[in-house]
């Protein structure tokens, strides 16, 4: 239990390392967007200076004053340049953010501390099974080799005995009332699971 209880307390700090890194994430994905929300706005904006400048260069239109057309087109170069800057600035934090994206450490880390309280958890539950049901298990299992007819020298031995074994148990953990047997699928033994470790005292 002490090696669980340890694992347990490397699993909660992988999993904090890793909630920090996904929070870190989403604050540059937020960032980013913000800046992209910029980038549209002022395109917009200078798409609509840009046509005013473009029809007084056309004659086209109410006529813009000297002053008018001398602010439009400060304001149409800097938005430009300011454009060109916010957009190699999205460039450069996109990579950063892919960077974070791909760094797998702390992911990986928190697979597995996980990967190894699954098997200790398994080990004990088995364990806990044994000395529950000693002497029914074993009659269980004899009885459940001796149907199969086979011994050690058959290659199949392990693989049709543990099927066997497996497939009995499961009938009984998983017959619903109604006599119909529903077997858990990877999709439902993961937050099971999720839920023995979180419950790990």
């Amino acid at each position: 239990m002490n090696n669980i209880n340890e694992l347990h307390a490397d699993y909660l700090k992988a999993q904090d390392n890793r909630s920090q890194e996904q929070l870190k994430i989403k604050e540059k994905t937020d960032e980013l967007n913000g800046v992209k929300q910029t980038i549209s706005d002022l395109n917009e904006k200078l798409t609509k200076v840009n046509h005013l400048l473009s029809n007084a260069n056309k004659g086209v239109g109410d006529p813009l004053s000297s002053e008018k057309f001398v602010s439009l087109k400060k304001e149409s170069n800097e938005g430009k340049e300011t454009l060109t800057e916010l957009n190699e600035f999205l460039i450069l934090q996109n990579n950063i953010l892919s960077s974070m994206i791909s760094n797998t450490r702390c992911r990986s880390n928190l697979k597995m501390v996980v990967e190894k309280i699954t098997e200790e958890l398994a080990e004990q539950y088995a364990n806990n099974i044994k000395h529950a049901a000693f002497d029914d298990l074993k009659a269980f299992m004899h009885t459940t080799l001796t149907q199969q007819d086979l011994n050690l020298s058959n290659k199949s031995f392990y693989d049709v005995f543990y099927y066997q074994i497996g497939k009995r148990l499961c009938k009984h953990v998983f017959t619903s009332d109604d006599g119909s047997v529903e077997l858990p699928t990877i999709e439902k033994s993961y937050p099971e699971r999720d839920i023995l470790i979180e419950n790990i005292a």
